[in-house]
């Protein structure tokens, strides 16, 4: 599994938080409820997959009134999930002016609410700057919220990919380690701490973080390949046993395994010819896997 696969999580992760924001923080447009049907649609639209017509809508409302926040708001999500993130990052700037000057803000939103969706909208700046290589800005915009606005996981988690990008590998465990700490319940924070661990010659450290993803996030994510990382780190600890049993649990929960995935990892060639494991391949190779 790439990294970049591994780092959708986080990505989905800001954005899901950011789709939190627009339904949550929903208001009524006053005096003109076409543009308030006209923005139910572009988020159903982009709910549908179908980004590039909700683009269209979106910039319908645009074009009658250029400060309409939703517009914004539900305009860059949808550039950012075709991938046209520079573009979506433009259009967050220009949402998180109108969240900070407030104007629209008092009738609909208290206080709490309108800090937290200029964290949100902070937070999908800093992670779209992340993902086009921006990498200093977004830590910059990462250290800048956690200063306003408090701790922040997210904004740790971002902060930690950034650092890893530029190869500050001290900086980037000690983001992962906090992000961990701030949200002990979140498996996507420690799925990030393991597999940087796991990648980095942290086993045990891997295992422990991976472990938690396992009894956090169990049943829940069927395709989130958590086993097949258990079993990398506990290869790397020479537990051929407790290895084996990993694969296995892999073999039956993530649909994405094969036994290509045995094979391209060289950490498993020393499983070769122990009855289990050739077991296990045999199983993969008649198709024969129970994945739910």
């Amino acid at each position: 599994m790439t990294r970049d696969t591994q780092t959708r999580w986080i990505i989905y992760t800001a954005t899901t938080a950011l789709c939190i924001a627009l339904l949550g923080y929903s208001f009524a447009y006053q005096g003109e409820p076409e543009i308030g049907t006209i923005l139910s649609g572009a988020d159903c639209l982009i709910k549908v997959g179908a980004q590039d017509q909700a683009i269209v809508e979106c910039e319908k409302v645009l074009e009658r009134d250029p400060g309409n926040l939703q517009a914004h708001l539900l305009h860059a999500h949808a550039l950012d999930r075709l991938g046209r993130t520079r573009e979506a990052i433009e259009d967050y700037r220009r949402a998180l002016v109108l969240v900070d000057r407030g104007d629209w803000a008092s009738e609909f939103l208290k206080p709490d609410d309108r800090r937290q969706l200029s964290l949100d909208v902070r937070l999908a700046i800093a992670d779209g700057e992340r993902r086009v290589g921006d990498l200093d800005p977004a830590i910059v915009d990462c250290r800048t919220i956690e200063v306003e606005f408090g701790p922040s996981s997210r904004a740790s988690l971002v902060r930690g990919y950034a650092h890893e990008a530029c190869g500050e590998t001290t900086a980037a465990s000690d983001a992962f380690v906090m992000a961990a700490a701030l949200a002990p319940n979140d498996p996507v924070v420690h799925w990030a701490l393991g597999c940087f661990c796991l990648e980095h010659g942290r086993a045990e450290d891997a295992l422990f973080a991976l472990e938690r993803v396992h009894a956090l996030d169990s049943g829940r994510h069927p395709a989130y390949p958590t086993a097949y990382r258990i079993a990398q780190a506990r290869i790397a600890l020479m537990d051929r046993q407790g290895a084996i049993d990993a694969l296995s649990e892999a073999c039956h929960t993530w649909r994405g395994f094969t036994r290509q995935n045995l094979f391209d990892d060289p950490a498993f060639g020393s499983l070769r010819g122990d009855p289990a494991f050739d077991a296990l391949i045999a199983e993969l190779v008649a198709g024969g896997s129970r994945r739910s």
